[in-house]
């Protein structure tokens, strides 16, 4: 096995899922799916007693696709925001890297099926 492979000779997040979201009011955004270092990450950031916050934001700023959003840029756009615009762009990156709500009901080993 080459491990170019597994690197994808350090190019970062490659061929992952991408979708889009709707932004209600303003239009639809392109995101992608987290890779397995930035899902770990998030995780850690919103783990019990940390920030929900911090970890939306990272989320945000790794997978905006179109725009691309700096963590600079999430916070402006968190604080511009009314309460749950940010809300189904957070859901489509959680649906395409089958992480969230609806991870429970996947066909992946796992999932709590038994």
């Amino acid at each position: 096995m080459d491990k170019e492979k597994l690197t994808r000779g350090g190019a970062g997040p490659v061929g992952l899922p991408q979708g889009e979201a709707d932004v209600p009011g303003i239009g639809t955004v392109l995101v992608r799916a987290m890779n397995r270092g930035e899902l770990l990450m998030g995780g850690k950031l919103g783990e019990e007693g940390r920030n929900q916050a911090a970890m939306e934001r990272y989320v945000l700023s790794s997978c905006m696709v179109d725009p691309e959003m700096t963590l600079e840029d999430v916070d402006a756009w968190m604080a511009a925001a009314p309460a749950m615009e940010i809300q189904p762009v957070v859901q489509k990156i959680n649906e395409l890297s089958g992480v969230g709500r609806d991870a429970a009901k996947s066909d992946l080993h796992g999932d709590g099926d038994g």
